[in-house]
């Protein structure tokens, strides 16, 4: 069924017309509503909807289909992105379309897999990985709260002000390697079982983020947490996740609205509402880069990859300046895809970028289906070995977290955290498995 609709989708993509057409457009959205549907359906293991997909499929609703049914039509302007920076409106209908096209090819990846693999799924404790984790918590924990610390130390002076620009300065590979040693000092609390009161700096640390108005790695943090408690705690229930995916709208909305533009906060008694989808505002106005990109590859073409180059090398530090600058001539911020969309219309702030048209302006739509149908297959193969190796529930939750903004950013945005993860990791099990083997030899 899913490779029907997969084909259906791409017919339905060279058929689209070039001009908006509204009827048009209600198509693809059943389509895709039907789609995520049996995603969500197929992707529920053992009832659970915390998954990668649930949350991936919501995001995906708001920053490509959202717009084009509900607001433009009525009032297409409701958005300052929108007025305020143009945009070809005969490829809506079209950059819709190629849209679906990757959503389908992610459930394709989906059940590719999913259907010959659970039958053949196997539990089994991770009992040299646990007895290792557990002896070495608490110098773990105690390296968290330093590590932590040491960078906000770093940024105190911009933290105590409340810019939103607080840790702009710092490393990028500090920023990262603190998130994983956060993650994962959530993952091993869950895993282990620990009282949460070792989790105090992982709340600290989301505060202060939000305190400055920087809402992404608050939302990566809260997320890790919701996925670890589900996964090693206790199934959480489907009000219970109703409420927290309403919180979590409502937060983003808040913590964007009051976050200023130059570095600066707003009052939040300043920030008004005044439509129900404004709580969805941070995923709705990414609809524009969708459109953008699409018009900047019919006028200027593809750009082969070279936005990816600085995702893929970046957990080694300063090496992805060297490759660009080396064989590009350009930082790896100037090769990435929001800031050629932002650059071309002259935005004084980041525009962002969007998953499909991030992939699409380097790889065309084969690229599309191509990796769009590789994130299904991976997510959905770490997600069936979660209760077979420590490793692999790792790399599922790192993915989760990446679950709501991977859509309005690129595909590889997770790769770096990934391998620090594995780094801190493998280092962990490196360092501890010879004193263990030596002290039971010594038994």
């Amino acid at each position: 069924m899913e490779a029907i609709i997969l084909l259906l989708t791409i017919v339905l993509y060279f058929l689209a017309p070039n001009n908006y057409d509204f009827f048009y457009c209600c198509v693809l959205l059943i389509l895709f509503v039907f789609s995520a549907y049996r995603a969500i359906k197929i992707s529920m293991v053992e009832q659970n909807y915390v998954n990668f997909t649930f949350f991936f499929t919501i995001s995906f609703f708001f920053v490509n289909f959202f717009y084009p049914v509900f607001i433009f039509p009525f009032d297409k302007y409701y958005f300052l992105v929108f007025s305020r920076f143009k945009f070809n409106e005969d490829v809506i209908t079209k950059a819709t379309s190629l849209a679906l096209v990757g959503y389908t090819s992610f459930v394709f990846g989906i059940k590719s897999i999913f259907s010959q693999k659970r039958a053949k799924k196997i539990e089994r404790p991770y009992i040299n990985e646990k007895v290792i984790i557990n002896n070495s918590f608490k110098i773990y924990l105690i390296f968290s709260w330093a590590f932590t610390g040491i960078v906000f130390l770093i940024a105190k002076d911009g933290i105590l002000a409340r810019s939103s620009d607080a840790f702009f300065n710092i490393e990028p590979s500090l920023l990262v390697i603190n998130q994983c040693f956060i993650n994962l000092l959530i993952i091993f609390t869950f895993y282990l079982r620990k009282s949460f009161f070792n989790l105090s700096i992982v709340f600290i640390y989301i505060f202060v983020f939000i305190f400055v108005g920087d809402r992404g790695p608050a939302v990566q943090t809260s997320l890790v947490l919701l996925i670890s408690y589900s996964i090693f705690y206790k199934k959480i229930s489907r009000l219970k996740l109703f409420l927290s995916v309403l919180i979590g709208f409502v937060g983003l909305t808040i913590i964007s609205s009051i976050r200023g533009r130059e570095g600066s906060t707003n009052n939040i008694s300043s920030v008004q509402y005044n439509n129900y989808y404004d709580f969805a505002m941070d995923l709705i106005v990414n609809n524009r880069n969708l459109y953008a990109g699409y018009d900047y590859v019919e006028k200027y073409g593809l750009n082969y990859g070279s936005s990816s180059l600085p995702y893929i090398f970046a957990p080694i530090p300063k090496l992805p300046s060297l490759i660009t600058t080396t064989f590009f001539d350009s930082t790896p911020q100037e090769l990435s895809t929001g800031t050629i969309l932002t650059n071309d219309v002259n935005a004084t702030w980041g525009l962002g970028t969007n998953l499909i048209i991030d992939i699409y302006m380097q790889f065309d739509i084969i690229g599309v289906i191509a990796l769009m149908f590789g994130l299904g297959y991976i997510v959905t193969k770490l997600e069936l070995n979660v209760t077979n190796k420590l490793f692999s529930t790792i790399c599922y939750i790192f993915i989760f977290s990446f679950s709501v903004y991977m859509t309005r950013s690129s595909l590889f945005d997770s790769v770096r955290y990934i391998s620090w993860a594995a780094v801190i990791y493998f280092g962990i099990i490196s360092l501890y498995k010879p004193f263990l083997i030596s002290k039971n030899q010594l038994k």
